[in-house]
């Protein structure tokens, strides 16, 4: 339970941050979706995403975090283009802890439904490039506002990939070109 707990404090400092680059993102640039290139993955955006890095105080100490953000133009049936990472200490999680790393993906995207308000349409717990993950889809039926994401663990670290959009725009061709081209290194 000290990992669970541990993992939802987390959790809410991340996501709490991805709220803050939600509400402040306001660059402008060419739609032109260009590759992103991190330490450990890459993936297609819009435009080149900003980053935030932020220390998680938790039991484990301080957890370093990072936050890629996009806000594309107004063209694009997306509104906010997302990804997290909280790195934890390698001897914290060994990666054949398959049932521990499948409940802390399953509990991050339940924490990401209360802080969102919304309720989970579908999530399924899958293998992505042989890492741990999960796919789902948020909805708030109060404000018609879908995310679409996958949560991996990988090397150490939670990612969350997601897309924000509206209900009447959330089958685009934009969602697959993102998650489509999600590449491991």
């Amino acid at each position: 339970m000290k990992i669970y707990s541990l993992f939802n404090s987390i959790v809410i400092g991340n996501f709490a941050c991805l709220f803050f680059f939600i509400i402040t993102s306001t660059q402008v640039q060419s739609q032109d979706w260009q590759r992103f290139k991190s330490d450990s993955f890459d993936i297609l955006l819009p435009k080149f995403p900003e980053k935030r890095m932020k220390n998680l105080n938790t039991e484990l100490g301080m957890l370093p975090s990072i936050s890629y953000s996009v806000k594309p133009e107004d063209s694009d049936p997306n509104f906010f283009y997302s990804i997290n990472i909280v790195e934890y200490p390698e001897d914290i999680i060994h990666a054949d802890s398959v049932t521990l790393i499948d409940t802390m993906i399953v509990a991050s995207v339940d924490q990401l439904c209360t802080i969102l308000k919304s309720k989970k349409v579908y999530a399924s717990v899958s293998k992505y490039n042989g890492h741990h993950s999960y796919v789902f889809r948020l909805m708030d039926d109060l404000s018609g506002q879908v995310v679409k994401g996958r949560a991996v663990f990988a090397y150490n670290r939670m990612y969350s990939f997601m897309v924000f959009t509206l209900k009447d725009k959330s089958l685009n061709d934009n969602i697959d070109k993102f998650f489509n081209s999600l590449r491991f290194l």
